[in-house]
């Protein structure tokens, strides 16, 4: 799930900035793309938190089964 979420993350921002360059080239009248570029920030952001929420969930169970090792080994 975490690599999903980092995929998403990576496609969103790619796909953002092409949108960005595409709009800042092209007439603004042919290629509308403001609302296109607000759904992509988004899922950017949603994705981008929830894969480092994951992460540090995952760091934080590391650091507790060391710490329990730590306090057996005592």
């Amino acid at each position: 799930m975490k690599r999903i979420f980092k995929i998403v993350s990576f496609i969103s921002m790619i796909l953002y900035v092409i949108a960005w360059v595409l709009g800042k080239t092209m007439d603004e009248n042919s290629f509308n793309n403001s609302d296109v570029r607000i759904v992509l920030l988004v899922v950017f952001l949603f994705t981008s938190l929830r894969y480092h929420q994951i992460l540090i969930d995952e760091k934080d169970e590391i650091i507790d089964d060391l710490n329990s090792r730590l306090k057996k080994k005592d």
